[in-house]
């Protein structure tokens, strides 16, 4: 779409907006718009453009990770409403877990074979930052917690484990929702989208770790695997520290630790490892791979 530039006075240009769009945000004579410049783009918006986004779907049989896809995709693309229409009255019950899950959507309609999910609570809007910063520090204590009970062979806190990684989920989640609804919280909302999975994905591992070293909390790990599992830990320290504080010089020693750590360290560990600690050298490894995977987005949003 292209508008020509009309000068009014010796100093004003404008252009017109399209009608079809003013129409349908209902712009008025003497309402506030918002501009924001961005290189060589400028983003016009409008209050207005938050109103409802709605959205329908029908669920048919399925399995619990369906249902979760459909309403957590439906989340983080932006919907504000969402129409659900199923023939098992069963579904509801999963389809409240998920809800549960997604911070400010709450079932505020339910009848025979459908239910509407609405977000109740737009001033959330505003948390991006902080919720970001939430994951980050909730993850790192995550690798913490695993790394201290499993050199103390106490590894009794999995439900503590489990619910943080379920805490991160939903405030990643919640940021993938803003990146793609508003994209004015980060320069670029499809890096940012990139970090937010690569952490979700972070607290993964460190769950799977835990859950399946207390199976085994009497055996002792090697001091090389304990020393690894340090190592990963530190890793995610360090792209915690160049992320906040914009120092490339940081985030670009991660990409020569990572060739160290996953192809001379973890060669040599997994060698001498037993079964159990195989497993847990393979879970860090992935962390590792994943750490070293958000530095890429990094430099798309600071460069």
């Amino acid at each position: 779409m292209k508008r020509k530039v009309v000068r009014h006075g010796s100093a004003t240009l404008t252009i017109s907006l399209p009608s079809k769009w003013a129409k349908k945000f209902d712009i008025k004579r003497g309402d506030e718009l918002e501009i924001e410049e961005e290189g060589g783009s400028l983003t016009i918006s409008t209050e207005k453009d938050l109103r409802l986004n709605e959205g329908e779907f029908v669920i048919d049989h399925g399995t619990t990770s369906y249902i979760r896809s459909i309403i957590s995709n439906s989340y983080k693309k932006g919907y504000d409403v969402i129409n659900l229409k199923f023939e098992e009255p069963n579904i509801i019950v999963t389809i409240q877990k998920v809800v549960d899950g997604l911070l400010g959507y709450e079932i505020v309609e339910q009848g025979q074979g459908y239910c509407i999910i609405k977000n109740v609570a737009p001033g959330l809007e505003t948390e991006f930052e902080s919720m970001l910063k939430k994951s980050f520090f909730m993850t790192l204590t995550m690798g913490e917690i695993c790394l201290k009970d499993i050199q103390d062979k106490e590894l009794k806190n999995y439900e503590e484990i489990r619910q943080m990684k379920d805490n991160i989920t939903k405030f990643t989640n919640f940021c993938k929702r803003l990146a793609n609804k508003t994209k004015k919280n980060l320069d670029s909302s499809s890096f940012a989208y990139l970090i937010l999975w690569s952490l979700e994905k972070i607290a993964n591992e460190y769950k799977y770790i835990y859950r399946y070293s207390s199976k085994y909390a009497q055996i002792q790990s090697s001091k090389k695997t304990l020393d690894y599992f340090k190592n990963t830990n530190q890793l995610l320290r360090l792209y915690f520290d160049g992320f906040y504080k914009k120092e490339n010089k940081i985030i670009k020693n991660i990409t020569t630790l990572k060739d160290q750590y996953l192809y001379q360290d973890f060669y040599d560990i997994l060698k001498q490892t037993k079964h159990l600690d195989s497993v847990v050298i393979h879970h860090l490894a992935n962390i590792i791979r994943r750490v070293y995977d958000m530095t890429g987005p990094y430099f798309g949003i600071y460069l």
